[in-house]
């Protein structure tokens, strides 16, 4: 068959528009979920932190300082099985924590729980991603820390974040 120059000009200009559409439509969906896996300072944990948040100086974990938002990252040397029997509802409770609801989940395929809960801190509301796993030898906790106004805006997003943690054994 035989083909005018226009018609190829257009068929080209046809599949470059596809490709430049793709190309952008993949970097805008990498912007959105992040930068990817980042390893928190002085652990052996890894999380993927929403748009916005970026390696404390202060604390092990990350932090979007324009809405009052962090991941905190903290290793016990205490086996999960032990971690996870003292953390009941009412422990919780007596640390001024409010649970709202908790969730048995699975993280580096081991049994992890996740409670949400509400904290009142200098008259402002938190709520609370609080992420509890480990191993036999070491546990961890992963906190996601947002202030209640923000909740439509972050609640997911941090939820998504702390149930991907992953860390070394």
């Amino acid at each position: 068959m035989w083909y005018t120059f226009s018609m190829l000009v257009s068929n080209r200009a046809r599949r470059l528009a596809r490709v430049v559409s793709f190309t952008v439509l993949i970097s805008f969906a990498n912007l959105l979920a992040g930068e990817g896996y980042q390893k928190v300072a002085g652990t052996t944990v890894e999380i993927d932190p929403p748009l916005g948040f970026a390696a404390s100086r202060n604390f092990a974990g990350f932090e979007n300082t324009e809405i009052g938002a962090s991941i905190l990252v903290a290793t016990i040397p205490a086996p999960y099985s032990k971690m996870v029997q003292g953390m009941t509802n009412e422990a919780i409770a007596s640390k001024g924590m409010k649970v709202l609801e908790t969730q048995t989940v699975s993280i580096n395929q081991k049994q992890a729980k996740l409670w949400y809960v509400e904290q009142i801190r200098s008259g402002i509301t938190f709520r609370k991603w609080w992420l509890l796993c480990g191993t036999d030898k070491v546990s961890f906790t992963v906190t996601g820390n947002f202030p209640k106004e923000h909740e439509d805006r972050i609640r997911s997003a941090l939820k998504d974040a702390v149930l991907g943690t992953r860390y070394s054994e």
